[in-house]
């Protein structure tokens, strides 16, 4: 059995373009705090997990694309649902990257 996610409405809260270079996991740890707001009851989880998947694409992505290059940037975007909230990080990859999909069941 697959399973396939039932698509819900959803509220972007905000989306930021980052460079990738050191200040980007602080400024993803700022955009998070600023549109789920600082007394949210998962502000610290989301603001942890911004902080680690922006310090993975810094680290990780692309490292044969030099900076300036129009693949060079990070998209953190937050959006939330009835009961639940996305945080997205979308990187330009590597050279190693593949798609995959995963069963599920």
């Amino acid at each position: 059995m697959i399973y396939t996610p039932v698509m819900t409405e959803c509220q972007e809260l905000g989306v930021i373009q980052l460079a990738r270079d050191e200040r980007a996991p602080y400024l993803a740890r700022e955009a998070v705090t600023a549109w789920a707001g600082a007394e949210h009851p998962a502000q610290e989880i989301l603001v942890l997990v911004a902080s680690e998947l922006v310090t993975n694409a810094v680290k990780h992505a692309a490292l044969e694309i030099g900076p300036g290059s129009d693949l060079d940037g990070i998209e953190v975007k937050l959006s939330q649902g009835r009961d639940f909230l996305r945080l997205v990080v979308t990187d330009p990859g590597s050279a190693c990257s593949t798609l995959s999909a995963y069963d599920l069941a």
